[in-house]
């Protein structure tokens, strides 16, 4: 079995390079979300992206010559983990960050989409956890603690339904990136 993280360092200490990681294995040193990636020749994609269209969007960025895929599934798939972990990143951004971020950045920080982001923030607002608006214009959103939680509170049918689907579909398209031919991924 091969050591990612070795295979990772040997790459990495050989060239100038760029490695692309999102979700909760971001202590990759030097590794970027997809808001940091810049144009260069060599580009690893640690972690598997959300959805073609995010990928897409970053090799049009990159323009890499040579792509190392090692598909690190970030497992924030499942409705319990994925909403764990944006509350807790909401909680940071509330303490830290005067509970001011773009959409884009959680979407990154959770390897994720925005549509998904949204649908967890109505999951949240809807039990009284958080609130949210959002500056459709510049994208950036204002959270804060509810002055009330709902104690009991069950999530709206349609939300749960949506959310659930919309993460069923980020683990099937992060299955198939991991397990299809590179030609498949790159349209060669």
């Amino acid at each position: 079995e091969i050591n990612s993280y070795a295979l990772l360092n040997e790459i990495c200490s050989k060239k100038e390079i760029q490695v692309w990681i999102e979700g909760e294995s971001q202590n990759i040193p030097d590794g970027r979300n997809r808001l940091q990636l810049v144009p260069g020749t060599e580009f690893v994609i640690w972690s598997t992206p959300p959805n073609r269209q995010v990928f897409q969007k970053a090799l049009d960025l990159v323009k890499p010559d040579h792509i190392y895929l090692f598909c690190v599934d970030p497992k924030l798939d499942s409705p319990k983990k994925f909403l764990e972990r944006l509350y807790s990143l909401l909680l940071h951004v509330i303490r830290k960050k005067k509970g001011q971020i773009l959409t884009d950045e959680l979407a990154a920080s959770m390897s994720h989409t925005s549509e998904v982001i949204h649908l967890g923030l109505k999951w949240l607002e809807s039990i009284g956890e958080i609130c949210w608006e959002e500056n459709e214009i510049t994208g950036k959103l204002i959270i804060s603690y509810c002055p009330e939680r709902y104690v009991g509170k069950e999530v709206p049918i349609e939300i749960e339904n949506q959310l659930k689907s919309r993460l069923d579909e980020i683990k099937a398209f992060r299955k198939y990136f991991a397990r299809t031919d590179s030609d498949n991924l790159f349209g060669k």
